[in-house]
């Protein structure tokens, strides 16, 4: 959990670190939700600080083509960032509908990213009020913007001839280029993934095996899409990506089987013959090393087939 909170800056989730900090510093739930909803907004008002600064110093000269540049890289600067905090903020909100009950107090149903709040009372009502139109804003609304912007655009998007070719590919080639121009819808794809990943599966039966499994069966189906369709231009990138989404679904793999050791502890503890207990210890090495070898792999992927070392020998 420690590891999983300092990574999550990976994913502009600054508030993770006071998670892993210590309880002293950790920031209550409802107001890491509100930050985390205000970071786009943020991130928009900081890109436009800099443009209108940036166009402030910039000189007359050959100004109209200056000011394309400026908007053609701000695009590039929103996509990535979109692309960033997507995931962050796929888990944040379905997080708010996260709830569950514990034996013995079964009249009052919890938060699970908070235990001291109850769920569909007081302050849980109004912020699942705000969540729901934040999924409908963010979770929606970001694919479907992007859709239609490639849509809109599609014929200009591999087309050289086209005279909105430059400015399209400078906008939106963060959303297609890295694809075969028969796939440039395809950056949905993994968004859809992650929405389901990070998110979907949050509220799905939390802590079940069926939980579990529903993550194997996601993580399978996206293994054999990418398998199938090799949708990346380069094919170190279609390796690579087969690597992490069979990475992926080895970790969920390896989780049910936790799951299961766990449930022949609670045998063993309850008389069951010492000729039928089963040494599982290795699943928590291997959920250890997994990740290890999945970001190894892919590293190693990049390096012999993108840096040349394959082609030189």
């Amino acid at each position: 959990k420690r590891m999983a909170n300092i990574v999550g800056v990976l994913n502009l989730d600054v508030l993770s670190l006071s998670s892993a900090l210590g309880c002293q510093y950790a920031v209550r739930f409802f107001d890491r939700f509100l930050i985390h909803l205000m970071l786009p907004v943020c991130c928009l008002l900081a890109i436009g600080a800099a443009v209108l600064t940036a166009r402030a110093c910039m000189s007359n000269t050959h100004a109209l083509e200056k000011h394309t540049k400026i908007n053609q890289a701000v695009s590039k600067i929103i996509v990535l960032v979109v692309l960033l905090i997507f995931p962050g903020l796929s888990t944040r909100l379905f997080s708010m509908f996260k709830c569950t009950r514990f034996r013995g107090i079964d009249d009052v149903v919890l938060l699970v990213a908070d235990y001291s709040v109850q769920c569909h009372q007081d302050e849980h009502a109004t912020f699942t009020v705000v969540a729901i139109v934040f999924l409908i804003v963010y979770i929606v609304g970001i694919p479907c913007v992007m859709f239609l912007l490639l849509w809109w655009h599609r014929k200009h998007l591999h087309d050289v001839t086209s005279t909105k070719h430059v400015m399209v590919k400078n906008a939106l080639g963060g959303l297609y280029l890295q694809y075969e121009p028969k796939y440039w819808w395809f950056e949905l794809m993994i968004l859809l993934n992650k929405t389901i990943m990070c998110g979907g599966l949050v509220i799905l039966s939390p802590g079940s095996p069926s939980q579990v499994l529903c993550g194997v069966l996601f993580m399978m189906f996206h293994l054999l899409v990418v398998l199938k369709l090799s949708p990346f231009e380069n094919d170190s990138e279609d390796v690579s990506s087969v690597a992490a989404s069979l990475g992926l679904t080895l970790i969920y793999i390896g989780a049910l089987m936790k799951m299961l050791e766990d449930v022949y502890k609670t045998l063993n503890g309850a008389g069951v013959a010492q000729d039928d207990q089963v040494n599982m210890s290795y699943i928590g090495v291997a959920l250890d090393t997994l990740p290890l070898v999945c970001v190894g792999a892919v590293v190693g992927i990049v390096v012999v087939m993108d840096c040349g070392v394959y082609a030189c020998c």
